[in-house]
C-alpha cells in the first residue's frame, strides 16, 4: 500500500468522476436514441416515397398506357440519388462510430473509477488496520470506528 507513484483520489474525486461517467453514458444513450430515430424517420420517407411511386405506376398505368410509364422509368433511371444516400448513409456510418468510440472511452472511465475506488477502500482497510494494530501494541483500547457510507455502484 506504500506505493507513492499511485496516484490517490479523495473520496469527493472518485465519486466526481463516477458522476461523470454517468454524464456521458447518458450523452451517449440519448445520442442513440437520436441516431434510432434518424434511422426510423429516414426509413418512414423511404417507404412513403415508394408508395407514391407504386400509385403514381398505378395511376398512369390506368390513364396513358405503357409509354407514359415508360417515360416515367427513363426519368427515374436518370435521376440519380444514389450520391445522396451515400452521404447520408457515411453520417450514419460517421456517427455510429463515433457512439461506439465514446462507449469504449467510458467503458474505459468506468474500470479506471471502479479500481480507483476499490483502491480507496483497501487503502481505508488497511489504515483502519493499522490503526487498531497500533492501539492493541500500545495497550490502548480500540475506540469504536465509525461506519463510512459505502457506494453500491461496483
Amino acid at each position: 500500500m506504500g506505493d507513492d507513484a499511485t496516484p490517490k483520489l479523495t473520496w469527493d474525486e472518485a465519486k466526481g468522476l463516477c458522476e461523470e461517467v454517468g454524464a456521458e453514458f447518458e450523452k451517449g444513450l440519448k445520442d442513440g436514441e437520436r441516431l434510432f430515430q434518424l434511422k426510423a424517420t429516414f426509413n418512414n420517407r423511404r417507404v412513403s416515397l415508394i408508395d407514391q411511386q407504386k400509385s403514381a405506376r398505378q395511376t398512369v398505368t390506368g390513364q396513358s398506357g405503357g409509354s407514359e410509364i415508360q417515360r416515367i422509368q427513363q426519368y427515374e433511371d436518370e435521376r440519380d440519388n444514389s450520391a445522396e444516400m451515400v452521404r447520408r448513409i457515411e453520417e450514419l456510418d460517421r456517427l455510429k462510430h463515433e457512439l461506439q468510440h465514446k462507449l469504449h472511452e467510458l467503458k474505459e472511465e468506468q474500470l479506471v473509477c471502479e479500481a480507483n475506488i476499490e483502491n480507496l477502500i483497501l487503502q481505508y482497510d488497511f489504515a483502519q488496520q493499522q490503526y487498531a494494530e497500533e492501539c492493541t501494541a500500545s495497550g490502548r483500547d480500540i475506540p469504536r470506528l465509525k461506519c463510512v457510507p459505502t457506494c453500491d455502484i461496483l
